[in-house]
């Protein structure tokens, strides 16, 4: 089944690039290099692939032919990850710095914000909007507290909806603004959101004109963008963010929406051309490996090892070693958050068998999707970094008898969290449970504790730890690794 999907993908794929120019264009009034999705700075596949040094190598490469070359990113970056979730001199968790540094080294152009920026409490946040050095936008995202809404600041400067550029065309100066929204996703009690497409509809119509001209930068979901795209028919550009794989979706003529593999295993290049006739930039798009092929931007590979050599240091005290093979699968494990908050997948699975196998009985096995936060697809072989950014708050396993009416009451709340990190991963079935049954259960320290949403019964229970491990020992990570080193 796994493999029939991955060559589902990638045929969809293919067919959506047949319908896109997919060349490179001799001349063009402006470039634009799209990524989104972005955890690994380093770049993943032990290395081969993506690499953020490579990304700005790239755009060095095209500077030297073009006259105007931008480099963008959809959204997502300052969580999650393993660097993020490791702690400084001070004690204090990275979460993301070591990403606006790789990303100020890089100068972005412009960047959008996706729903994992919105993972960080909003002092966190607030620290890196101050941190970094390239322009956030977004015109339907703002903060608010008791008072009502207010405006997201980057230091003094006010994160604005959209950003204009002026380009220089056979006829003359041009302005082409790029314009950004968020999906209304994480539910941050210091966010608000206003409507995507009452948003659109008021602003598109406003750069319309006969010296300007309008892409959309987003972070939906592909079947929204689809939708805005019809929606907004003089909108020729959709560079979205989201989704982790990539493809180009046409609308109609030289109309797309585009979207890059995550991690920067791909980037589109755009080549706009003004079209002095329909007034309008014209594009032609164009997908790029980002792979071994590609220099480095050396300034931005030593922020790179910078921070890679905290991660080793750090994680190296602890016990573990990233670059460790653990196993070999066929098919890669889908880890991504969109599959493992909605459905049952394989890493899930597996990550519980391991919980199983330092148990002596077990009937019921359940772990809260939150837990998982690689956000990506984890290519063999596995390693132990993968498990440490896959498990990035390890926290140990438990144990307890419970009465099949209360397993039944689990797997309801597992319906109920389904598109959440709430949403369970399981071994068994439910029609498997008889709520007169008593079924010794295993989860995390974390469910244990009647911390997930829906399953605060659980703190109630007399849970215990594996008899075998030690509290040192006791920790998902561990648990994990070992499994696949013995299995």
């Amino acid at each position: 089944m796994l493999n029939y999907r991955i060559i589902s993908v990638f045929l969809v794929f293919s067919l959506a690039l047949a319908s896109c120019s997919n060349k490179q264009s001799a001349t063009a009034d402006v470039v634009i290099v799209q990524v989104n999705d972005i955890y690994e700075i380093a770049g993943v596949n032990e290395g081969k692939e993506g690499n953020l040094a490579r990304v700005q190598g790239l755009v060095d490469s095209l500077k030297k032919i073009y006259p105007k070359v931008l480099l963008v990113h959809a959204g997502d970056f300052l969580n999650p990850s393993l660097i993020g979730n490791l702690k400084d001199e001070n004690g204090e968790k990275i979460k993301g710095k070591h990403m606006v540094e790789v990303m100020n080294a890089m100068r972005f152009d412009e960047v959008a914000f996706g729903n994992h920026e919105i993972d960080l409490n909003q002092q966190e946040l607030q620290a890196r909007l101050n941190e970094m050095q390239f322009d956030m936008i977004v015109s339907n995202l703002f903060f608010r507290d008791s008072t009502g809404t207010k405006p997201i600041y980057q230091q003094e400067r006010k994160v604005q909806p959209y950003k204009r550029f002026n380009i220089e065309t056979d006829y003359g100066k041009r302005k082409l603004v790029l314009l950004s929204v968020i999906l209304p996703y994480n539910q941050k009690p210091y966010v608000q959101y206003n409507s995507v497409d009452s948003t659109l509809s008021s602003m598109v119509p406003r750069f319309k004109n006969d010296m300007q001209d309008v892409f959309l930068l987003t972070h939906l979901n592909r079947a929204h963008d689809n939708q805005i795209g019809k929606q907004f028919g003089n909108v020729n550009l959709i560079m979205g963010g989201h989704d982790h794989y990539s493809f180009c979706d046409t609308l109609s003529g030289d109309r797309y929406i585009t979207k890059a593999d995550a991690n920067a295993r791909t980037a589109w290049i755009h080549y706009a051309n003004w079209n002095n006739n329909s007034k309008e930039f014209v594009v032609q798009s164009e997908l790029i490996a980002i792979d071994e092929k590609i220099k480095k931007n050396p300034s931005v590979q030593k922020v790179i090892d910078k921070w890679l050599a905290f991660a080793e240091k750090n994680t190296s005290a602890q016990g573990y070693d990233m670059s460790n093979a653990l196993k070999s699968f066929d098919y890669p494990l889908d880890a991504r958050e969109e599959s493992i908050r909605s459905e049952q997948t394989d890493f899930g699975k597996l990550t519980c068998e391991a919980m199983q196998s330092v148990f002596d009985t077990a009937d019921v096995v359940v772990l809260n999707s939150g837990s998982i936060r690689y956000d990506d697809l984890i290519l063999s072989p596995v390693t132990e970094g993968d498990i440490l950014k896959a498990l990035p708050f390890g926290g140990g396993v438990f144990g307890a008898y419970m009465s099949g009416e209360d397993v039944l009451k689990m797997y309801e709340a597992r319906k109920l969290n389904q598109g959440t990190g709430g949403y369970l991963q399981v071994l068994q079935k439910p029609e498997s449970i008889s709520e007169f049954g008593m079924y010794y259960v295993i989860t995390s320290s974390y469910m244990s504790a009647g911390r997930e949403k829906n399953l605060s019964f659980l703190g109630d229970k007399d849970w215990e730890a594996p008899m075998q491990l030690k509290d040192s020992t006791n920790d998902i990570r561990n648990i994990l690794i070992n499994y696949l080193k013995e299995s």
